[in-house]
């Protein structure tokens, strides 16, 4: 089952991701790469696979998201696991007109007390305001 992720390309290039989450099923992992510049440049995604009889995972669909303004840095954090689940990774969907800059598991002080969040930031340097939806992987061992 998929419990994570990461990608990679050039930092040098005008390429940014766009997409980058668990892909509505525990086997795969998807991302969406554009290619702002005018020369072509590899963009690499991967997916962190555990096998293990008596794991299950669940991803938070229910995830938070916000709006980042126009030339401005902003982060959002996705909602709690469910009790007895522990966070492995996360993934997001946004960042079109900016750039994704930080992912990260964050402890995150609540209503009920702190609790694991996996938080995005953006910066939405596009010129226009961004939307960002947050999503985590939540697994049970």
């Amino acid at each position: 089952m998929v419990v994570g992720g990461g990608f990679a390309f050039d930092l040098h290039t005008d390429v940014t991701l766009d997409v980058f989450r668990e892909n509505s099923s525990d086997t795969q992992w998807s991302g969406q790469a554009v290619n702002r510049g005018a020369t072509s440049t590899l963009a690499s995604v991967y997916a962190e696979c555990l096998a293990y009889s008596g794991a299950s995972m669940k991803a938070t669909v229910l995830t938070d998201s916000g709006i980042i303004a126009a030339g401005g840095r902003g982060s959002t954090f996705s909602m709690a696991c469910p009790s007895g689940y522990y966070m492995s990774g996360g993934g997001f969907e946004g960042g079109r007109s900016g750039f994704v800059y930080d992912m990260q598991a964050q402890l995150v002080l609540g209503d009920n007390g702190s609790y694991r969040a996996w938080m995005v930031s953006l910066n939405a340097n596009g010129g226009i305001q961004d939307g960002l939806l947050v999503e985590a992987i939540c697994l049970h061992l």
